[in-house]
């Protein structure tokens, strides 16, 4: 840039002395016609060997002050430079552009492998729930499904994944929880899944949803609609889809690490079969009855769920065995 801005200084500065009343550019022999010839029968030619006197090899052209070429001819050099500077500046991006990398981003900033299985299978929503402050929970794949954080939380708490900084919630078990507003009811008999990360600090008799889009009755008991909880009796993991208030699938299992310990937890449902996965492996399944209809409430994710959650998602399909260990294993 130093040599093309060189260049553009030296073009102007004689222009503007013949327009002052300076003295003109000096000109050499190269471009002077012989006695008695006609200048415009020459002119092109000296100017032409002039030029490429200028431009020649560094190591065989003679030496020559760049204002001792006339004015047209140093404009014309200038010109050059700056092409050859914003060549170079082109060649610059298009380096950064085939590393991939981010000129905003910091050079050591970190991506998630876990992130990118995730994405990999075309989530509906997917919220890594790292912010550090707000009340804004943020939908990764852009399909605009934020949610809200509501109650008592914590943000910026250490997440699940094994080297990856990305932080998660911490809830209080009465009111935090995230809102991701009346969505994802997959009604009827439609394929889903649902995904997250848990570390229960309390798994007691209470129904603690890792998620839920239930309708209830007054007595709090479920209607319609699809739930995952965590509850210390029969079970300690159960899965299942409400109708008229009679369960269209129950799936349940007591397979399920200590409270204070991450777990996977992903159930999905096929249109006919609901599954239960914890840790990457699948743990229980189960037919189901019949569908359901749209439940009209919110999906609140970690509602009455007393511990951290993290890695959230939602898809309109049924993740296979191998794409749950996949996702599972992408977090270690």
């Amino acid at each position: 840039m130093a040599t093309a801005f060189l260049a553009v200084s030296c073009a102007l500065v004689a222009p503007l002395d013949g327009l002052t009343g300076g003295s003109p550019p000096q000109t050499d022999d190269a471009t002077t016609p012989p006695p008695g010839a006609d200048a415009s029968d020459v002119t092109s030619e000296h100017l032409a060997d002039a030029t490429a006197e200028g431009h020649g090899d560094e190591d065989s052209a003679p030496e020559a002050s760049t204002m001792d070429a006339p004015a047209d001819t140093r404009v014309a050099d200038a010109d050059a430079g700056l092409r050859d500077a914003d060549a170079g500046l082109k060649d610059a991006d298009a380096a950064v552009a085939d590393t991939g990398a981010s000129v905003d981003a910091p050079p050591d900033a970190p991506s998630s492998v876990y992130r990118a299985a995730v994405l990999a299978d075309t989530p509906l929503a997917y919220w890594r729930l790292g912010e550090k402050s707000g009340t804004v929970a943020h939908d990764e794949t852009g399909n605009g499904y934020d949610g809200t954080y509501t109650g008592t939380y914590t943000l910026g708490v250490p997440g699940a994944l094994t080297g990856d900084p990305d932080t998660a919630v911490t809830l209080d078990g009465i009111t935090g929880q995230v809102d991701v507003g009346d969505n994802f009811d997959f009604a009827g008999q439609v394929p889903f899944s649902l995904e997250a990360w848990v570390k229960p600090t309390v798994i007691d008799t209470t129904y603690r949803h890792v998620v839920t889009k239930m309708a209830f009755d007054n007595g709090g008991d479920p209607q319609v609609g699809t739930y995952v909880i965590l509850e210390q009796g029969a079970t300690i993991l159960g899965f299942e889809r409400w109708q008229d208030a009679a369960a269209e699938l129950t799936v349940e299992t007591a397979t399920f690490p200590a409270a204070g310990s991450w777990a996977h937890v992903v159930a999905t449902y096929d249109g006919t079969v609901g599954e239960l996965y914890v840790n990457g492996a699948a743990v229980q399944a189960n037919a189901s009855v019949g569908g359901v209809t749209a439940s009209g409430v919110h999906m609140l994710w970690g509602n009455v769920m007393q511990g951290v959650l993290d890695e959230i998602a939602a898809y309109d399909h049924a993740l296979t065995a191998a794409r749950v260990t996949a996702h599972y294993q992408a977090a270690q």
